[in-house]
């Protein structure tokens, strides 16, 4: 085949929908697997049986290239668009036959004619999707003249139609994945933040219990602070499927005052942090207030590296945060503590939700090391970083970028 571009003369078909057969076209290989290439070579085959033929295809075409996805009694390559006969097929909906290639007007030349390939007679049907996007062709090809009867061609659709249906169920699974994925995720969201309460209503009972002078009150704050320990461990319960990340989920983005939405966070966890005798310092310039961004997910970015840093912290210290403007105009919020650090082997595996790296807080606070790999994902929606600095035995910084 010395030209492959053999058509470059003529004008190269291309369907009104282009765009769209693309990008469907994609979507549809996106899913397929082994499985899927499995049953199109069997198809394959038996379009070549039913119509006795020596070979057959199943193409599939983009912008520049056919790809064979599938054949019987050829080899599976990529052949440039311009030189094929699918070419011309994924123009209709209706059958393309070539009773005879040579004496063909268009196809005389075609070099699968004219070279070794010696192809003489060719018949393809589309692979029309249901909203009539033709991503490609199932064809029979063989080396002399040949008619296939209307059995025949019925059957080639059937085919055809197939090919689609295997497509579109590979697409609905993966989809129904997702979903489920979701729901499960969501479970795991919602059980997530109610942490962040709970723990505001539990550092407030323990220092209810120091603090209360009549004793008669004493039965009740205990069962307030079992009660809610029993709560946590429901939580922890429903925190530990080992799905942690969901692409599905997407951002809220809106302007939103990021120091208001800070101090929401802090005043949940004030109480706990008066049991500890922890001071939380909170500082920020002028510049910083308004910002877009996804509210509820920043909150809990910042609550859960708040909670994080009470638990490690040690009594009687402090825990400084910081939101300031960067160069870029990108929000930067930064908290150190003063706890108990973290060695590398933890911190290189932080934010994989590993439980081999989990550790109790300075007063035995229990954790579940699910909320490091949510606030990566949800600082990675927003296209920020978060940047940890740690060292054993005497304190942690995190550092959160959001870019405008």
């Amino acid at each position: 085949m010395n030209n492959l571009f053999w058509a470059s003369d003529l004008e190269i078909p291309i369907p009104d929908n282009e765009e769209e057969r693309i990008k469907k076209l994609m979507e549809y290989e996106q899913y397929a697997d082994e499985h899927t290439v499995e049953i199109f070579d069997r198809l394959a085959r038996l379009a070549a049986e039913i119509c006795d033929t020596p070979k057959s295809q199943i193409n599939i075409h983009y912008a520049e290239n056919q790809i064979v996805k599938a054949a019987f009694g050829l080899d599976k390559d990529v052949s440039p668009r311009s030189a094929t006969f699918c070419q011309f097929t994924i123009m209709d909906d209706k059958i393309l036959e070539i009773q005879d290639a040579k004496t063909h007007e268009i196809f005389h030349t075609n070099p699968f004619v004219t070279g070794d390939f010696n192809l003489q007679y060719y018949a393809g049907v589309p692979l029309r999707t249901s909203e009539g996007l033709n991503i490609g062709a199932l064809c029979i090809i063989d080396h002399k003249p040949n008619k296939i009867n209307e059995i025949q061609k019925k059957a080639l659709y059937t085919l055809a139609q197939e090919v689609i249906n295997q497509y579109e169920l590979n697409l609905t699974r993966k989809k129904l994945e997702q979903l489920n994925q979701e729901k499960d995720e969501m479970i795991r969201l919602v059980s997530h933040d109610l942490r962040n309460p709970l723990s505001g209503i539990l550092g407030a009972s323990e220092l209810l219990s120091v603090e209360i002078e009549d004793e008669t009150l004493l039965p009740l704050v205990e069962i307030i602070n079992a009660s809610g320990y029993k709560l946590l461990d429901i939580i922890n319960t429903l925190l530990s499927s080992d799905y942690i990340i969901n692409h599905g989920f997407s951002l809220q983005r809106r302007m939103a005052n990021v120091v208001e939405l800070i101090e929401e966070v802090l005043e949940l966890h004030k109480a706990s942090a008066l049991v500890k005798k922890i001071e939380l310092s909170f500082n920020h310039s002028e510049s910083v207030f308004n910002f877009k961004l996804d509210a509820d997910k920043f909150k809990q970015i910042v609550g859960n590296l708040v909670s994080n840093a009470i638990k490690f912290s040690f009594p009687n210290s402090l825990i400084s945060i910081n939101l300031k403007r960067g160069h870029q105009k990108e929000l930067i919020f930064m908290i150190h503590d003063e706890g108990i650090g973290m060695p590398d082997e933890i911190k290189n595996h932080l934010f994989d939700g590993s439980a081999d790296i989990l550790r109790t807080g300075t007063d035995d606070e229990p954790t579940s090391g699910i909320g490091m790999p949510y606030i990566k994902q949800f600082v990675e929606l927003h296209k920020g970083e978060i940047i940890v600095d740690s060292v054993e035995g005497k304190g942690t910084t995190f550092t959160v970028i959001f870019p405008t």
